[in-house]
């Protein structure tokens, strides 16, 4: 399990292969799940309609933030299936 370099509330799970396998959120980043609608399709979830104003990028998966820091998590896209 590895932490966001740029978001300690975001743990992620890789595998062997280095592919993602699991996502933790803690504190306030948690905190968007509990009476948010969830829009979800195919290949990403979004919490809330916010726009984005940074992303990150760690082994295929795009992690969305409404915040320019990094902050404020609103979604996550896979962008590398293989990964």
């Amino acid at each position: 399990m590895i932490e966001l370099d740029v978001n300690e509330c975001i743990n992620v799970d890789i595998d062997q292969e280095d592919r993602v396998a699991g996502l933790e959120l803690f504190a306030e980043e948690a905190e968007v799940l509990r009476h948010t609608p969830v829009h979800e399709d195919e290949y990403s979830l979004r919490f809330t309609d916010q726009d984005v104003l940074s992303t990150y990028h760690l082994s295929g998966v795009e992690f969305q933030f409404s915040k320019p820091d990094h902050q404020g998590l609103i979604s996550f896209k896979l962008i590398d299936s293989l990964k």
